[in-house]
Parts: C-alpha cells; structure tokens; sequence
C-alpha cells in the first residue's frame, strides 16, 4: 500500500496503517533565496510526548507530497505535527493535526485533516488515508450529506456567508459547539470551514429541502432538533 519511509517505532497489538500524501497551505513556510528551509512531519501521542514516526524532510516546497507510510497504534489519538527546520537544524512546530478514529466510531478514513496552531486553524490541511485493514477505504465524493442532532436546540456554531443566491459558504465552525462536537465525532464526514452547503432540510419539522441562501440561513439560525445538509468540499489552489 506505499513506500515504508522514515523511522517507525510503533508498538501495539492492533495496528492502524496510515499512508500521508501531503499537506498543503501551511502557514508561514516562505522562504528567502539562499536559505534552505526542510519540511517535515511526526506523529506521536501528543506534541513533544513519544514520537512513533518520522518521516523524510522535503526541501524548500510551500505544499510539501511525502507519500509516505507507516504502522501505528489504532487503540489511541493520533497527533501529526508538520515541523520546519533550517540548515542549522533548528525546528518550529508549523501546524498540527488529530486523527481519532476510536471517537469516531470507524476504524477507516480517506481525506482531509485540517491544520490548527494552539487550536486555531489555519485553513491548511494534511491530506492522508487511514486503514485498520487490507485496503484504505475510497476517496471522499466532494458532495455528502450529514444529519445533525441538536435536542436541546442550541446554537449550531457554524458562521456562514449567504452571498452566492444558491450556495452557503462556511466561513467558519466555532469551537465547542454542536457542529464542533459533530465534526470531532465524525472526521471523514465534517463541515468545515471553506465548504459550501447546497441544501438543507429541517427534519425535525419534516419540512421540504431549501436550496437558496437566504432561506437555508434562516432554516440555521433556528437551530432545529435535527437538521439534514447537503455539503460540498472545497477544492484547493495555491497561487
């Protein structure tokens, strides 16, 4: 399933086979002629805890392709940290990213994790597939539905741009919300920021699907017991 690359210490009965592809958008890579800038990345149980891979470095790339692959642990969170180093050998943490397939019930993923800095996120992500298996599960479709449940009604946490008359932008997914928590729980089925949402249907009111703007935001701003989205991911560009 790809090139065993790096250094790997996993140890642990179960095994999670991952193969990262790349990252892409990392804040804060430029770097000046002259100056050799390498990127890397590491997966442990936390920032600065046990590192149980590392792999190769990639020299002076903005959106660094590492395909490379290794066995980890699956009975635990997975935290992958992109490093930058000079030539000095000293390295900055750029941007992290959590892998939690146990909370999210599965024990595959195919897709997009995004990057965050002290649990912010900088709208750059680390693309990478996960299998507990023999084969890596199919790449995720751009278009998906999701169903949100919300009993209690609160506030969904997701701020959104209604300019386009048929499309929602996410603008953004604040933290500790119910959206917040629903993307935690599923990761391969997430709503994040820079997605567009095409439809929506309150089905807590058993109402038909809205596919304008204006009447989606209205159908958020009520914060239904449960409500159905119909999601499109974003393609990504760097110029």
């Amino acid at each position: 399933m790809g090139n065993k690359c790096g250094s790997c210490q996993a140890v642990s009965q179960e095994k999670l086979t991952v193969h990262v592809t790349s990252a892409q958008g990392l804040p804060g890579v430029d770097w000046f002629p002259g100056h050799d800038r390498f990127l890397y990345f590491g997966v442990g149980e936390a920032i600065g805890g046990e590192e149980l891979f590392k792999s190769q470095q990639k020299k002076n790339v903005v959106d660094p392709v590492w395909n490379e692959e290794c066995e980890l642990p699956a009975d635990m969170p997975l935290k992958f940290t992109v490093f930058q180093a000079d030539a000095d050998g000293k390295t900055d943490a750029v941007a992290c990213a959590t892998l939690d397939l146990a909370a999210a019930g599965t024990d595959q993923f195919n897709g997009e994790l995004p990057l965050e800095i002290d649990g912010n996120p900088t709208g750059s992500i680390l693309m990478l597939k996960a299998t507990s298996g023999d084969e890596y599960p199919a790449e995720q479709s751009p278009e998906f539905k999701v169903t949100i449940d919300n009993p209690k009604k609160k506030a969904l946490g997701l701020e959104l741009d209604a300019t386009d008359s048929s499309n929602l932008f996410v603008v953004n997914v604040k933290k500790g919300t119910v959206m917040d928590r629903f993307n935690k729980e599923q990761p391969e089925n997430k709503v994040d920021a820079g997605f567009f949402i095409t439809s929506v249907t309150d089905a807590s009111a058993g109402s038909e699907a809205a596919i304008k703007s204006k009447d989606m935001e209205k159908i958020l701003k009520r914060n239904p017991k449960q409500v159905e989205l119909v999601c499109r991911r974003a393609k990504r560009f760097r110029i």
